[in-house]
């Protein structure tokens, strides 16, 4: 009957209802539980860092000292000998101070998600979407600068003045665009380590756009791109082409959700060899919820 098929469809739109809702709180759960555990792991590292950090300064203290010690036994000792002492030690002070900047460089890192994670209530708030990008961009991009040795590349940042704020929830915004640079970085580490130290240099290009019906946030690198058939699962949960042990498989599908929690979507497009862009679209207005 006409009634019984109404019911039908009021019993399967609640089903739907019922799935998308139940969709939503796994997702928020995940970046939830992933907010906790950054915020855990940034306070761990802060005391070792700061332990590297004092030592490091003594060294150079101590060095210094050397260095004085150095200079007034020269004209007791052989010329040669005592100028590769001194030399030494001006080396060794040179060693300590690029590791207490380095250190400095981390602790703002780790500085930075403590702050991110103590202002999280993961509630929709006006956000100025052009300084959370870059800010997050900076930020990751330095994170992997201290994670691969001799690692650098070309960062441009391109800002449409017309995006202003946005209903979003800001850690959630973040923690995606930390994610997608953080890719950006490792896949044009692998390149260069695979073209050698000439011919190639790392770039990541970092724009936000405003629609007609929103903005955008495009993510492009020229690393090695993505097959055809990466690109079918990459926003699968725990799909990953990382080595074992060196990826979870989460960070794009934390993405896609980010992407859906504010009702937008974020989209790929890439040419193997040459570029990966990564795209998302997100309402002028709140998503969902």
């Amino acid at each position: 009957s006409v009634e019984l098929q109404e019911k039908n469809a009021a019993l399967e739109n609640a089903l739907d209802e019922l799935r998308r809702t139940q969709d939503r709180i796994v997702s928020q759960q995940k970046l939830a539980e992933l907010g906790e555990l950054s915020a855990g792991v940034a306070h761990e590292i802060r005391n070792p860092l700061q332990f590297i950090r004092n030592f490091a300064e003594d060294a150079d203290s101590l060095a210094g000292q050397l260095t004085e010690v150095v200079e007034r036994m020269a004209p007791q000792g052989a010329p040669e000998e005592m100028e590769e002492l001194g030399s030494l030690s001006v080396h060794l002070r040179e060693n300590m101070r690029r590791v207490v900047r380095n250190t400095d460089r981390a602790d703002r890192v780790v500085a930075d998600m403590l702050a991110l994670h103590r202002n999280s209530k993961r509630e929709f708030v006006p956000t100025d979407l052009n300084q959370l990008v870059e800010q997050q961009t900076m930020v990751a991009y330095r994170t992997a600068q201290a994670g691969m040795e001799d690692f650098s590349m070309e960062v441009a940042v391109d800002l449409d003045p017309d995006v202003g704020e946005i209903a979003a929830i800001p850690e959630d915004l973040a923690r995606m665009i930390s994610n997608l640079v953080t890719n950006a970085c490792q896949a044009t580490a692998e390149k260069a380590r695979e073209s050698g130290p000439v011919g190639y240099g790392p770039e990541l290009q970092v724009s936000t756009n405003r629609t007609e019906d929103g903005v955008e946030i495009r993510v492009r690198d020229n690393g090695p791109g993505i097959s055809p058939e990466v690109m079918q699962k990459m926003f699968n949960p725990f799909f990953t082409t990382k080595e074992p042990g060196k990826g979870t498989g989460l960070g794009l599908s934390l993405c896609h959700d980010v992407a859906r929690e504010h009702g937008g979507t974020i989209e790929a497009e890439s040419k193997e060899t040459e570029y990966t862009l990564m795209v998302l679209k997100l309402p002028a207005g709140r998503g969902t919820s």
